[in-house]
């Protein structure tokens, strides 16, 4: 897949609809960072000890029990925070994800309109909050066993916003299954894609950081739809085939039906009038 050709598309997409692009993918990174915070580290709650004291006699069980509790409670209230930032994230922001893909999809073939911002909240919400849901906790657990996994994970993953955004009735299993099929053999270039894009972010240092939202960012997002375009257009394709074969024969087979049926009827009709006699009063 040539990454010059899908990104000179993108940009040309990108360029004719540039104002909603910005718009668009500023509200949807409002969904930051994925996974769950956690406490990094903390101030010592010790003071240095003199070298002539013992250690074990400054540690005694009564201040091991308060460090303790205090070590619990700040890790308690972190996850707590954590869990309700998440909560609202995930119920109030992230379904913007989807609404981005479904715009950056549309904005491929017609111009993409602002109506699209409501998209993952106004097509069966309970199921776009529900797929989303799964998906980052799934990435979450394989980043808890090493980083390199969890990468893996996220671009197996890549399609599934883009999928929901297709179908917003798509089920959960059915949507991984179709992601993971969609990115088999195109993890790696994915990440080779999106690294290709580092040189426009390492520019928001002679930009004061106003490239991003004016360009990098809708234009990677853009890009990346168009990629997904790219990975699906076969599966598509294969789709309308099988649809317009189908409905050949089902349109050849009900023809046939009629026909027969036509024709019976009016050989019986015939039949009827000329396999009798007419009526002696009408000669």
């Amino acid at each position: 897949m040539n990454f010059r050709e899908i990104k000179e598309r993108a940009k040309n997409l990108f360029k004719l609809n540039y104002w909603y692009c910005v718009i668009i993918s500023f509200l949807v990174g409002l969904n930051g960072s994925r996974g769950v915070s956690y406490v990094r580290s903390f101030e010592s709650i010790f003071s240095k000890p003199d070298s002539g004291n013992d250690y074990r006699e400054l540690i005694t069980p009564e201040k091991m029990a308060v460090i303790l509790a205090v070590v619990g409670a700040i890790v308690l209230t972190s996850t707590m925070i954590s869990i309700v930032v998440y909560a609202i994230r995930l119920f109030a922001i992230e379904p913007l994800t989807v609404s981005g893909s479904k715009f950056f999809l549309t904005n491929i073939y017609q111009k993409g309109d602002l109506n699209l911002v409501g998209h993952g909240y106004t097509e069966n919400y309970k199921n776009v909050v529900k797929v989303l849901f799964f998906r980052d906790m799934y990435v979450l657990l394989w980043s808890l066993l090493l980083l390199i996994p969890g990468i893996v994970k996220s671009y197996e993953y890549f399609a599934v916003s883009y999928l929901l955004a297709e179908d917003p009735n798509i089920d959960k299993d059915e949507a991984f299954r179709l992601s993971k099929e969609i990115t088999r053999g195109h993890k790696f270039n994915l990440f080779l894609f999106d690294l290709s894009f580092i040189g426009w972010y390492l520019l928001l240092f002679f930009t004061c950081g106003l490239i991003l939202p004016f360009w990098t960012v809708p234009y990677h997002r853009q890009a990346l739809a168009c990629y997904y375009d790219e990975l699906t257009r076969g599966r598509r394709n294969q789709g309308y085939d099988q649809g317009m074969n189908q409905g050949y024969d089902q349109g050849m087979n009900q023809g046939y039906d009629q026909g027969m049926n036509q024709g019976y009827d009016q050989g019986m009709n015939q039949g009827t009038n000329y396999g009798y006699p007419q009526d002696k009063d009408n000669e």
